[in-house]
């Protein structure tokens, strides 16, 4: 089977977000579990030649990037469109494509070419909550997902929480959606048994510096903070958070810092002014630009994850907490229930005094942390990116048979 990929730029990318960590882990799991299977993208450059950095970044997931003899001008929006609709169908098809996949919420416009189209759509926020978003995405993107939903031949989602919106939202049958469940990274499963000090990590890795001062990482590590991981934008909630920590600090007057290790992405003043607000910039620390080896450290270190997001399609970093046995505080954001369980705490999105009182148990309370991590670790067992990749080539192969997705 060979698989076109319309997003190259998500598989190991320069600085790591949830959609790159999907495309990346999937992709990486299907080309170890099935060998045959191959993988193609597309580069434009008019002499033919790719980058190799990317080039070599791909390969690691086993996607080869093929030359294509027209002007790159990937920025632009409009362009890309123009590739996709009148260009990449034929490319795709004389590359003897099966199947072409869009890993993020995009795929090749419906087309009399032989090969099948897959979109995997991670939430539909842009739909259902289009003011927390950039108001391109909410106007542009967002409804483009109808006919994108229509026309592909296949639909993957992370959640049962998110098929069910597909369904109801986009009025697409059941039987098109499948649900497939992510994992964590090797990488996470190998920390937690060969985790040393962060300056070994960073020692072994210097082409990454420290976003931060090796000192004041260490520093942060040191406190056991309580730990957010996720962009820095409306749907993730922290601006209710930062009044969350403010009323937690007054219970608990040594209460260790708020790290959030995250980018900036878009609405994210208002989260930077109500912290100077309340007065928390030396309590509330944002780390951007965060590499794998130290966001596992974090991981590691910390006393408990707070993810009070308003809505989720996975929830990713709730999944990680639980891996490595970091108690876990939450809200019913979309999906967050259905990956945690009873295993989490969770509260709804709205309801600062819940989050307070529950966030005060964990950090006074040593039992109630001890049951939280044996029952996180218990459920994180249920997931893995391998029996993610085993669903998603049982569905490409029905489909090229023509068959049920599930």
């Amino acid at each position: 089977m060979h698989i076109h990929l319309l997003r190259p730029n998500d598989i190991h990318p320069s600085h790591w977000y949830g959609v790159a960590r999907y495309a990346t882990e999937l992709v990486s799991a299907i080309t170890d579990l099935y060998p045959p299977v191959s993988f193609s993208s597309f580069h434009c450059s008019l002499r033919r030649r790719v980058p190799l950095k990317r080039k070599t970044a791909l390969a690691k997931a086993g996607v080869e990037l093929r030359a294509i003899p027209l002007p790159d001008f990937s920025r632009s929006v409009l362009y890309n469109r123009i590739l996709e609709k009148w260009c990449m169908p034929s490319w795709v098809q004389q590359a003897g494509c099966d199947i072409s996949w869009g890993t993020n919420c995009s795929a090749l416009p419906k087309s009399t070419r032989p090969f099948r189209t897959v979109v995997t759509i991670h939430d539909l926020f842009l739909l259902t909550h289009p003011e927390l978003s950039e108001s391109y995405f909410s106007t542009s993107v967002g409804p483009r997902l109808q006919q994108t939903a229509e026309q592909v031949d296949l639909i993957l989602t992370d959640s049962q929480f998110t098929k069910k919106q597909i369904v109801e939202i986009l009025g697409i049958t059941p039987e098109k959606v499948l649900v497939t469940h992510l994992g964590v990274s090797s990488k996470l499963h190998h920390s937690m048994c060969e985790h040393g000090s962060i300056t070994s990590s960073h020692e072994e890795r210097k082409d990454e510096p420290l976003p931060l001062p090796f000192a004041s990482v260490s520093h942060l590590l040191e406190k056991k903070p309580l730990l957010s991981v996720g962009t820095i934008e409306p749907r993730k909630n922290y601006e209710l958070g930062l009044f969350v920590y403010r009323d937690l600090l007054r219970l608990l007057p040594d209460l260790p810092p708020w790290v959030i290790i995250g980018n900036n992405g878009w609405k994210f003043d208002r989260f930077y002014k109500t912290r100077e607000q309340l007065e928390l910039e030396d309590h509330v620390h944002v780390i951007s630009g965060m590499t794998d080896n130290v966001l596992h450290r974090f991981y590691h270190s910390s006393h408990c994850l707070f993810c009070p997001s308003l809505i989720e399609g996975f929830g990713l970093p709730v999944l990680e907490a639980m891996t490595v046995g970091l108690p876990v505080v939450c809200s019913t954001g979309g999906s967050l229930p259905e990956i945690g369980g009873e295993a989490v705490i969770s509260i709804p999105p709205h309801d600062k005094d819940a989050f307070v009182e529950s966030l005060h148990r964990v950090f006074t309370k040593p039992e109630l942390k001890q049951q939280l991590v044996q029952l996180g670790l218990q459920r994180a067992q249920v997931f893995s990116w391998e029996s993610a990749a085993t669903q998603v080539m049982q569905a490409f192969q029905n489909l090229l048979n023509n068959e049920h997705v599930s």
